[in-house]
C-alpha cells in the first residue's frame, strides 16, 4: 500500500461494484482500474451527440474514430489517463492530482486553451473525472469509471454545454 498526498491510498482494492457514492479523501484508488485498456468500438456507444453539442470539426470527429484505448496509471501525486489512437502521434495525456485539486489539461476537443479537471473517487475507489472549460463552446464534463468484471472497464461520459447534456459509454477490455 502506498500513501499519496492527503493520505490517498493507492493499491487497496475496493469491494463494491464501482457504482457507489463518493468516498472521503482517504479512499483508495482500486488498483484493478490501473493498466492498459483497449477500446471495444462495437460495444461503445457513438460520441456523435457530444461532438454535435460542442460543434467539433470534421477533422477532430475523424480523430475520435481512431481512438484505440487508454492507459490509467497512478504515481505518488496524480492519476494519469492517456488516450491513444491508431496514429502514434495522436496521444492525449491528462493528469489529475490525488488530493482532488483542479489541474489544467489540454482540451479534448483540440481547441486552443485548457480545461480544468479534478479527481473524485467513489467509495469503491473508482475514479470520477470532473471537467470544465471556457469558450468557445464552454461546458462541463464528467467521466465515471465502472469495472464490469476483472477485464472490462466502462467509462460513462456526460458532456453539458448550452444547457444540454448528452452522454455516451466507452467500453474497454484489459490489454494483455
Amino acid at each position: 500500500m502506498v500513501l499519496g498526498p492527503q493520505n490517498v491510498v493507492i493499491g487497496q482494492a475496493g469491494s463494491g461494484n464501482g457504482r457507489g457514492e463518493t468516498g472521503s479523501p482517504k479512499q483508495a484508488i482500486d488498483p484493478r482500474v490501473i493498466g492498459t485498456w483497449q477500446k471495444d468500438m462495437k460495444r461503445s456507444t457513438p460520441m456523435d451527440a457530444a461532438a454535435d453539442l460542442i460543434a467539433l470539426s470534421g477533422l477532430v470527429r475523424e480523430g475520435i474514430k481512431l481512438v484505440r484505448g487508454c492507459e490509467v496509471a497512478v504515481d505518488e501525486s496524480s492519476l494519469r489517463m492517456a488516450v491513444y489512437s491508431a496514429l502514434p502521434l495522436f496521444k492525449i495525456n491528462e493528469y489529475y492530482p490525488l488530493d482532488g485539486a483542479e489541474a489544467p489539461n489540454m482540451r479534448r476537443d483540440l481547441r486552443l486553451g485548457k480545461f480544468l479537471g479534478r479527481l473524485e473517487l467513489t467509495t469503491e475507489g473508482m475514479p470520477r473525472l470532473h471537467l470544465r472549460w471556457d469558450a468557445p463552446y464552454a461546458g462541463e464534463g464528467l467521466d465515471e469509471f465502472h469495472l464490469v468484471g476483472p477485464h472490462e472497464l466502462h467509462i460513462v461520459s456526460m458532456v453539458t454545454a448550452n444547457g444540454q447534456t448528452v452522454s455516451y459509454t466507452s467500453v474497454f477490455t484489459r490489454k494483455a
